[in-house]
């Protein structure tokens, strides 16, 4: 039977002070984004104008605000006429962030769970009233990379070694992530079963049990792996 690795083989612009949230008209719509800590989360803004306005306005400015702060994270301002693309970009030094325009989003590097929260994409028009549209950034933490055990805690180090006709009894460990992870067993590429986890009392450690056998000459270099995961935005960790 063969293990692998935890298997078993993210210019200057002057902001003047009445640049505030809230002002005109608010999106009561929330988009939610998930975002995965130690990477870049994109948190999008609709630049058109509110419904019933004419569709053929031009934005003149997009501020960001986080919810609960006065000043903008991040303004992209196209007043001088030269059109968003060509905006003057000006930015909080706290923070990691820049602007996309295509598609028009704030991007936020290198994601931490104390980021999570509301933010505010604020959008000034030529013509039409200022438009507020809100995003909720979820912050999800992975969990660490699962390791398989035997059931007295020896940790695998990428094969097993069994007589036919044994019982194998192994354990699936992983530790941290929020929220907290699910692992699942699989034999080669087919999914055994996503198993019931339980929590040491330690609190941020999860195992998951397996038994295979009894073991015939068919379990030959059988690979077994063992996977976490917590969200649905990055890879499961094996």
């Amino acid at each position: 039977m063969a293990f692998c690795g935890s298997c078993l083989h993210i210019a200057c612009v002057l902001i003047p002070f009445c640049a505030s949230f809230p002002f005109g008209y608010v999106d009561d719509k929330v988009v939610e984004v998930v975002g995965v800590a130690g990477r870049e989360a994109s948190l999008p803004c609709h630049l058109s104008p509110a419904m019933g306005i004419p569709r053929d306005d031009e934005p003149l400015l997009v501020l960001w605000f986080r919810e609960g702060f006065p000043t903008p994270l991040l303004s992209a301002d196209a007043r001088r006429g030269r059109g968003l693309p060509r905006a003057q970009i000006w930015k909080d030094d706290a923070w990691d962030v820049s602007f996309s325009f295509d598609p028009p989003a704030l991007l936020l590097g290198d994601v931490r769970p104390e980021h999570a929260g509301t933010y505010v994409c604020r959008v000034d028009f030529r013509q039409a009233q200022t438009v507020n549209r809100m995003v909720r950034l979820v912050v999800v933490v992975p969990p660490s990379q699962p390791v398989i055990k035997d059931r007295m805690g020896k940790t695998y180090n990428g094969t097993a070694t069994f007589a036919r006709g044994d019982v194998a009894y192994l354990l699936c460990e992983t530790r941290g992530g929020r929220p907290r992870p699910q692992l699942s067993w699989w034999r080669d590429d087919d999914l055994l079963h996503s198993s019931p986890t339980e929590e040491t009392s330690s609190g941020d450690i999860v195992v998951s049990r397996l038994r295979i056998g009894p073991l015939t000459r068919a379990d030959l270099l059988t690979k077994v792996t063992c996977k976490a995961q917590n969200n649905n935005v990055s890879e499961p960790l094996s």
